[in-house]
């Protein structure tokens, strides 16, 4: 078996070398807990259209502000996380608190993808 020599010059080039993009490195850095969910109507409140696939993690616990996914009366629903003291509730796109009462966080949406 022969060994592989390289000849040559190196390339001036090298030092700027990057590795290729990974479009799941991107959206899903913690692929095991990373789920993508596609919206089935569209939310104009939060700019989302019908189609659009939201990135869910669900090792992340959602910020004041930040959408979330919630298990609300034994389905998924889309909520905005805020916080009230040492309180946890979340906003409906029309601006009032949802008022389910067994508000399970399912998830936190960490980004949007939508197919042009």
């Amino acid at each position: 078996m022969q060994e592989l020599k390289i000849t040559g010059f190196p390339s001036p080039a090298a030092p700027w070398s990057e590795k290729p993009l990974d479009i799941l490195d991107l959206l899903a850095p913690n692929p095991v807990s990373t789920f993508f969910m596609r919206l089935e109507e569209d939310v104009p409140q939060w700019a989302l259209l019908e189609g659009d696939i939201l990135i869910v993690d669900r090792s992340l616990e959602p910020r004041t502000g930040s959408l979330a996914v919630v298990v609300e009366d034994g389905s998924l629903a889309l909520r905005v996380s805020a916080c009230s003291g040492a309180r946890r509730f979340f906003v409906l796109p029309d601006g009032k608190e949802s008022s389910g009462i067994d508000i399970e966080t399912w998830g936190s949406v960490r980004g949007v993808a939508r197919l042009l």
